[in-house]
């Protein structure tokens, strides 16, 4: 059995793939949950997996290929579907932070629900002055001011102001 664990929001849909399976093997998709998760099958060898509410399902996956003398030989899959409802606000801990130069902090986010595991994704209003990863992990460049701004798929944004000050006598400011 091939265990693994994914995170879901609800009504998003994703897909899995069954590589390296021999065209003569049957290939059947299901859910032990359909409350939670549904599947639908899309072709031979892939299924589509879409999180209908919140809670955990496995996508279970039976392979089964001709075995000799007619015993088919099957075998059995699972995936592991944590369905999480999507974030309705989301919020910095901080409006304003200052840092040093050449220095890197991850910068705390809220949403709400609580539970939600949805993603923000980030962007900074000048890379010069500050860079923001995907995971909110800010690197200060030149002095100066700049906004990370943070959303969610609901168009909800939060803004933290970072202003970006000389790490001791060493002043590299942007031109």
């Amino acid at each position: 059995t091939n265990f693994r664990i994914v995170t879901l929001l609800t009504s998003d849909s994703d897909a899995i793939l069954s590589l390296n399976i021999k065209r003569e093997c049957n290939i059947e998709f299901s859910s032990s949950d359909t409350n939670v998760l549904g599947v639908k099958k899309l072709s031979d060898n892939t299924c589509e997996y879409r999180g209908k509410r919140v809670g955990s399902a496995d996508i279970n996956v039976k392979i089964t290929k001709p075995g000799f003398l007619f015993m088919p030989d099957t075998t059995y899959l699972k995936c592991r579907v944590e369905v999480s409802p999507k974030a309705v606000s989301i919020r910095f801990t901080k409006k304003k932070i200052k840092i040093k130069s050449g220095n890197s902090k991850k910068l705390k986010l809220t949403t709400r629900p609580s539970i939600s595991k949805e993603k923000a994704t980030f962007v900074s209003s000048d890379t010069d002055i500050v860079q923001v990863d995907s995971k909110g992990r800010i690197t200060a460049g030149f002095i100066g001011t700049a906004t990370i701004t943070a959303r969610i798929s609901n168009g909800k944004v939060a803004k933290c102001r970072v202003e970006v000050r000389a790490p001791g006598n060493n002043k590299k400011q942007k031109n």
